[in-house]
């Protein structure tokens, strides 16, 4: 199921209250979430590649064209809602919903955005979300990102399992 709905409302393409998102104001900052469109892609990409240190040279050769396509071939633009701040993009989050949890796929915001509490108050976002849809939030992080271990833990997330790279992370839903 799709995690939000479009609506062109005077030419811009936003995520609709159908989940209920919405935008915010964080010290002074205008944060909205629009739906992403592939004039977004390469603006997610190039976040995704930096905050992630992809290589640009793989041990198979591929490169970063290669790990551009495979990107291309997992990114969901109908589960991607781009953060703007002050009309600027500044993030972006991919979310999608089944019966029994809302799954953050990812969630990635530019440095000059890290460290002001706007990545928790999108998850306080979805956390309520998911609460009032009596829903789990679930989540899987790199074990490397040691910053957002720490933030998903503090927020009230528990590792449910691991691999040898990743965490599989929990916020139950309400009892």
């Amino acid at each position: 199921m799709p995690f939000g709905k479009a609506s062109l409302g005077a030419g811009k393409v936003v995520a609709e209250d159908q989940f209920g998102m919405s935008d915010f104001n964080h010290r002074g900052l205008m944060v909205e979430f629009n739906l992403a469109t592939d004039a977004d892609f390469p603006f997610c990409w190039r976040l995704y590649r930096d905050l992630m240190q992809l290589p640009l040279r793989s041990a198979a050769g591929g490169g970063e064209r290669q790990s551009r396509t495979e990107f291309r071939n997992t990114f969901l633009c109908n589960h991607a809602l781009v953060l703007m701040i002050d009309g600027r993009r500044a993030g972006w989050l991919e979310l999608e919903e089944d019966d029994t949890a809302i799954h953050m796929h990812q969630l990635h915001l530019s440095a000059p955005f890290q460290g002001q509490g706007i990545g928790s108050n999108v998850i306080d976002q979805i956390t309520v979300i998911a609460a009032e849809k009596s829903k789990a939030v679930r989540l899987e992080v790199l074990k490397k990102n040691t910053g957002a271990i720490r933030l998903y833990k503090r927020l009230g997330f528990r590792v449910m399992r691991a691999d040898t790279q990743k965490y599989f992370m929990s916020k139950c839903k309400p009892d």
